[in-house]
């Protein structure tokens, strides 16, 4: 049977972001495999979610980290031996750790017809990112991108740098509009959220971030920005689960923000949380582009993000939301306040109107291209 393979370095990515592109290559035909550390599960606490997909798991002993070279040597050589054991006609790599190493594995795979895609989900480096990112992942992603018949980006800025690089013979780069959403899937929100909206003035305006609790989330932007305004009416959600958790809950006890701040950890029904915001905050100092920004506005809500690529290519500033600096809590604490007496509902319908071209349905049709452009399937 034909064969494709998925590799991620966590193994909670496929169920997350990469579903709909396995049941396209499973309509053509293909026995989809994924490859991942399955000793590691994000976005969740188990691989549950891959229960009765018909995905073939391979387990790699990636490292998170790409400075934990024994480790991650060791899931080169698995990588490789997979690659000779299996006849793939496609390798589909994604986050950093896993598209490397499945790349530079790919060099000694005997089978010579197999394309190799990777997708990029936000480079290291990026306009505003530290020098070290650019002397480290940028010539180590032009080296790469020699072993990749089909570079895929999700946002305008690594597009353009993409289009520098050099590729296998014959090969492109592609832009989509990230992993996309189930736009219907959070309509009803939308249109039942402003019936009732009233900023009274007894009433919490409740903010919400939903993403990894890690530094590059920069969730700590907005509790400091909260202990500065001493807005006493804002309320602080934050979903998700991460090494960071302890650090925030320190910082919330300092600044006695216990009754502002929540951390509600991760939730699998990321819409009931969505419902019950006022306004979604996005502070993070690096994204591709992100899929809870992206749920958030198909919701209607308004937006209060950092100037960072891929967040600056959905939120367009003063109509769907405010952009501010990553590092800016007076900024930060002056538009929280100020979204008390802002036309939220005006933000919010911007918002849902624009994040239509990003629904899953399009994404989808631009991935079943390059796949049948890749395999030249007739059935295509």
């Amino acid at each position: 049977m034909k064969k494709v393979l998925i590799v991620s370095h966590v193994s909670g990515f496929l169920p997350q972001f990469e579903m709909e592109n396995v049941k396209i290559l499973q309509g053509l035909g293909y026995e989809v495999h994924y490859a991942a550390n399955f000793k590691n599960p994000q976005y969740g606490n188990d691989n549950s979610r891959l229960k009765n997909s018909d995905v073939l798991c391979h387990q790699i002993d990636f490292a998170r980290s790409p400075f934990r070279v024994i480790q991650n040597m060791k899931a080169y050589k698995q990588m490789r031996r997979l690659l000779n054991e299996e006849k793939y006609s496609i390798l589909h790599c994604h986050t950093p750790v896993g598209g490397a190493i499945a790349r530079l594995a790919s060099t000694k795979c005997k089978n010579k017809e197999m394309k190799v895609i990777y997708t990029v989900h936000g480079f290291h480096f990026f306009h505003g990112s530290p020098l070290r990112n650019w002397l480290i992942y940028y010539p180590i992603e032009r080296i790469l991108a020699r072993l990749t018949d089909i570079l895929i980006t999700i946002n305008d800025e690594d597009y353009k740098l993409a289009c520098g690089f050099k590729l296998k013979r014959h090969g492109e780069v592609k832009k989509i509009n990230g992993v996309g959403i189930e736009v219907d899937k959070f309509k009803d929100i939308f249109e039942q959220r402003y019936l009732s909206r009233d900023f009274g003035s007894d009433k919490k305006i409740t903010f919400l971030s939903v993403g990894e609790l890690n530094s590059n989330k920069n969730h700590r932007l907005v509790i400091e920005a909260l202990h500065k305004s001493t807005f006493e009416k804002a309320l602080y959600i934050i979903c998700g689960e991460g090494s960071e958790k302890q650090n925030l809950k320190k910082l919330v006890k300092k600044y006695n923000l216990e009754r502002q701040v929540r951390l509600i950890g991760y939730k699998k029904d990321v819409k009931s949380v969505l419902r019950q915001a006022d306004v979604f905050i996005m502070p993070s100092f690096r994204e591709g582009l992100s899929v809870a920004l992206q749920e958030a506005m198909a919701t209607g809500l308004p937006i209060i993000a950092t100037d960072i690529r891929g967040n600056n290519e959905l939120i367009d500033e003063g109509k769907g939301g405010w952009l501010i600096p990553s590092n800016d809590v007076e900024t930060m604490a002056e538009r929280m306040i100020q979204i008390e007496n802002a036309d939220i509902y005006s933000m919010g319908k911007y918002n849902f109107n624009k994040i239509q071209n990003y629904d899953k349905k399009m994404v989808a049709l631009a991935m079943r291209d390059i796949y049948c452009n890749m395999l030249q399937e007739d059935l295509c």
